[in-house]
């Protein structure tokens, strides 16, 4: 008798829906034993900057699309910054009132913990699911087999949103990461890197260029006898290399460690470390912006005749145009997307 492999519709539906069950218990329990104080507040932070960001369609309905983009960016910028401050300041003081809180205090305090764990478990299978349904909603045509979903009611209203989500969760995490590292750090972290990189590429070079450092690496191949002579010349050079790496190494760390200590007293006061973590959240902030800007125009240019691939012209035109309707299905993005200033690099 063979074995039937195939899985009824409503037996997935069932697992899925004991698996989300089990996961929103999880949550609920962990976040009630965290407490709301010490929860990640990224899902609250970004659906307030979404709600801030509806205000663009109301205040930019008359403007022309340059000032339309400016608004949004400037929506953009400070609604993130701003959400990102009250809330950090927020915390702050509710960390000194809890301490002694009285007992509603602390119901409470573990009630809101309660129900951030479970936003942030919905938010992220809500988001990450909703980008999947509009990419196949907008890039793929006649998909038969997703039309009940893609015909529920609750699609079609939350559909024109889901950009706009993405996108201000996209700018709220650089924001919040830069501010998080600080600018010190961030430098830190490249002047250690490129350090280590220099000393590889100098190692590298002291051991082929260096005589007396190539004679000794020469010297040491000729110990690995009855191996072939290349073979143990690499060896040998290898074994230098890795020598001086080890000093180089050494040097670096006793330098990094110092630097550390002076990057430290730099975030020593509340201001400085204030000013250091602005900068480079804007820093973040401007970077991520500017990768969205260059794909929106990269998307438009596809979008046009302009390929220089012959015959490749209809299938680019036709993929821009669907991707092209996916960035332009939510408000905010569709103003960054018809207001691009960096359309000009690509011809557009």
């Amino acid at each position: 008798m063979g074995t039937n492999l195939l899985i009824s519709a409503s037996t997935v539906t069932t697992v899925v829906a004991v698996a989300v069950a089990v996961l929103a218990v999880g949550a609920l329990v962990g976040g009630a034993l965290r407490k709301f104080v010490s929860m990640s507040w990224f899902s609250w932070q970004v659906l307030l900057v979404f709600l801030v960001t509806r205000l663009t369609r109301v205040f930019g309905a008359k403007m022309n699309a340059s000032a339309q983009f400016s608004l949004a960016l400037l929506f953009l910028l400070l609604s993130g910054g701003g959400v990102l401050a009250l809330t950090e300041v927020l915390r702050h003081l509710m960390l000194r009132r809890v301490k002694p809180a009285s007992a509603a205090l602390r119901i409470l305090n573990r009630l809101f913990g309660a129900l951030t764990g479970v936003l942030n478990l919905f938010f992220s299978l809500a988001v990450a699911a909703g980008l999947v349904l509009a990419v196949l909603d907008y890039c793929v045509p006649d998909l038969a087999a997703l039309e009940p979903v893609l015909s529920m009611p609750l699609w079609q209203a939350v559909r024109g949103s889901v950009v706009d989500i993405v996108l201000i969760l996209l700018l709220m995490a650089a924001l919040r990461g830069g501010y998080r590292v600080g600018f010190s750090r961030a430098l830190l972290t490249v002047i250690m890197l490129a350090l280590t990189m220099g000393t590889v590429l100098l190692s590298l070079f002291m051991t082929i260029r260096v005589p007396f450092l190539a004679s000794f690496g020469k010297t040491v191949g000729k110990m690995f006898k009855g191996m072939n002579s290349v073979a143990a010349g690499v060896l040998g050079s290898g074994f230098v290399f890795l020598l001086l790496e080890a000093i180089f190494f050494s040097a670096i760390a006793v330098l990094g460690f110092f630097l550390n200590k002076v990057f430290r007293a730099a975030r020593f006061t509340a201001v400085t470390s204030i000013i250091d973590g602005s900068v480079f959240a804007l820093l973040c902030f401007a970077f991520v912006f500017i990768l969205l800007l260059v794909l929106y125009a990269l998307v438009y240019w596809m979008t046009g005749a302009g390929v220089p691939v012959e015959g490749a012209e209809g299938l680019f035109s036709a993929y821009g145009s669907a991707v092209e309707a996916l960035f332009t299905s939510s408000p905010l993005s569709s103003v960054l997307f018809g207001s691009n200033p960096l359309r000009a690099l690509f011809g557009a």
